[in-house]
C-alpha cells in the first residue's frame, strides 16, 4: 500500500469518527426500509389463504390498509436515511473544507 494512500485513509477515518453514529443510524434506517419489502409477500399470502376464501370485506380493508402502511413506513425509513446521510456528508465536507 502506498504511503500517501495510508496517510489519506488515516485522515479519512479521523474525519469519520465523530460522525460514525450518524452513518450507522443511516444504515439502520436503510436496512429497516429494505426489510419492509419482506412484509408484502406475507400480507399477500394471508390475503390469498385467509381473506379471499372467507369473502370478508372488513379483512380486505385491513389488507389494503396494511399495504398502505407498509408503503408509508418504507418511504419514511428510506427518506429519513437519505436525509441523515445527506446531512452527515454535508457536515463532513464543510468541516474538512474549513480545515484547508
Amino acid at each position: 500500500m502506498d504511503q500517501s494512500l495510508k496517510t489519506q485513509a488515516r485522515w479519512l477515518f479521523r474525519q469519520l469518527r465523530p460522525r460514525l453514529g450518524a452513518h450507522i443510524w443511516s444504515v439502520v434506517l436503510i436496512t429497516l426500509g429494505s426489510l419492509m419489502f419482506l412484509l408484502d409477500p406475507l400480507l399477500i399470502k394471508w390475503l390469498i389463504d385467509y381473506v379471499l376464501p372467507r369473502r370478508d370485506f372488513r379483512l380486505l380493508l385491513v389488507v389494503a390498509l396494511g399495504f398502505f402502511a407498509i408503503y408509508i413506513f418504507r418511504l419514511a425509513f428510506t427518506t429519513l436515511a437519505g436525509i441523515v446521510s445527506f446531512r452527515t456528508v454535508q457536515a463532513l465536507f464543510f468541516e474538512s473544507a474549513s480545515a484547508f
